[in-house]
């Protein structure tokens, strides 16, 4: 094998997969017939979820080995990770057929029936692998995994102690470990497992899933907050709770939107209305952000969350920090148009959180500085209104951007904060137009 290669396999293990396949393609223009690189090939695009050319590799695999166990078993592999679990079995049925002593196949079946939740196949499967291969600590973790999952957790405990004591250095092991310790609401053991495991591989999705689930349970912001609403909305009184929190969403709105003036009739509507539908846009886009915030502030808010969790966080600590000030400088100085500063600041947060969810490159780009517009935008109306308010020619506040839609000349502030309403609520879509895709690199490697 060339150097490429290898280089290629240990990247691969290492889970920098697209360093991977720069090797592989060094590789493949030496040697075009190696079926083992175009398998390797097929497994790391597969983890990268690019299907299509996944495919194409496993194809290219076929027309050189069409009789190849290993080649079966990267189709199996690549079905698997696109959810096409009948074909994934067939594949690896069949390669374990040409090839009935490698563990790594049964290994991988097993793998299968787990995701199916067929617990008695999972464990045959685990148990034919470690016939084959009795050192094989991965199969001795599905073993453990399906023994938990069939009522038998001493025997389960037993096993995954045992992986843990032959080989310390895998994250599968530890991460299983502490899915039984949190199963036993043994939160401190669980969250030392699901640490090594995520200090061994950072990118570790099921590892960091574990110690968010054992941190909610322990996090006592998190159980005020999310949990308190959680168990309200379970009760037989959630509708009530929700009309409740409308009605008074909508009277505090009215009085914020026209003050102590009194409203004309289409104003009375129109001006709380618009501003009830920002404050649920900004509570339901504000849920994963102000979650993560939580979580942030823990002692594993660095494992728990990856670079784009945490952009978003610092969004909204940023925007929280506008709006804490502007409520200062209302307190100081009196002036009401600092009240405007306050509440667009929170609001603001909506495009400032939503930045890292589209994809990266021009639509992340783009959405940044729409956000930066925005923000001006908000700046212009605070200083024109504040010099118009020392010249005693200030406009009312919030009333004014609710304008009559009989007039017909708008002012310039008036647009302004048009802008900002609008610009708001649309940059609610940007994520449905430009989703995110995969960007495993992003994670925080340097906890290895």
């Amino acid at each position: 094998m060339s150097q490429h290669y290898q280089r290629a396999e240990l990247l691969y293990e290492q889970s920098r997969l697209k360093e991977a396949l720069e090797e592989l393609q060094y590789h493949l223009r030496d040697f075009p017939d190696d079926v083992d690189a175009f398998g390797l090939q097929a497994h790391a695009l597969a983890r990268l979820e690019r299907f299509d050319e996944a495919l194409d590799a496993v194809a290219a695999a076929f027309e050189i080995a069409p009789d190849y166990g290993y080649v079966y078993r990267a189709s199996a592999f690549v079905l698997y990770r696109s959810n096409r679990l009948k074909e994934a079995h067939a594949a690896i049925k069949e390669a374990i057929r040409l090839d009935p002593n490698n563990y790594d196949y049964h290994r991988l079946q097993s793998l299968f029936w787990l995701k199916q939740g067929e617990y008695e196949e999972m464990l045959d499967a685990a148990n034919r692998a470690l016939e084959l291969n009795p050192d094989d600590e991965l199969a001795l973790n599905l073993q453990s995994m399906a023994l938990r999952a069939l009522g038998q957790p001493l025997e389960a405990e037993q096993v995954a102690l045992l992986s843990l004591n032959r080989n310390p250095e895998i994250a599968f092991s530890h991460a299983n470990r502490g899915w039984g310790l949190l199963e036993r609401e043994d939160y401190a053991g669980a969250k030392k497992h699901f640490r090594e495991a995520l200090r061994l591989d950072p990118n570790y999705e099921w590892a960091r899933d574990g110690l968010m689930a054992a941190t909610k349970a322990t996090h006592r912001g998190y159980q005020w907050t999310y949990g308190l609403l959680q168990r309200l909305m379970e009760t037989d009184a959630a509708g009530f709770i929700l009309l409740i929190a409308v009605v008074l969403g909508f009277f505090f709105g009215m009085l914020l939107v026209h003050g102590r003036e009194t409203p004309g009739p289409i104003e009375f509507f129109t001006g709380p209305l618009v501003l009830t539908i920002l404050c649920f846009a900004f509570l339901i886009s504000m849920d994963n952000p102000f979650y993560y915030t939580l979580l942030r502030l823990s002692r594993d808010g660095r494992l728990l969350l990856d670079r784009r969790q945490r952009m978003r966080t610092r969004g909204l600590i940023c925007c929280a920090t506008a709006s804490l000030t502007f409520a200062v400088l209302y307190v100081l100085s009196d002036n009401k148009y600092m009240i405007d500063g306050m509440v667009w600041s929170l609001l603001l947060a909506i495009p400032a959180t939503l930045i890292h969810t589209v994809r990266r490159g021009l639509p992340r780009f783009t959405m940044a500085v729409f956000t930066a517009v925005l923000t001006a935008a908000l700046a212009i109306h605070i200083v024109e209104q504040t010099l118009a308010l020392q010249e005693g020619t200030a406009s009312e506040s919030f009333s004014s951007s609710y304008a009559s839609n009989a007039e017909l000349e708008i002012s310039f502030d008036e647009m302004l904060l048009r802008f900002l309403r609008y610009g708001c609520l649309a940059s609610l879509f940007a994520p449905f137009f430009w989703p995110a895709g995969d960007e495993q690199d992003e994670a925080d490697i340097k906890l290895s």
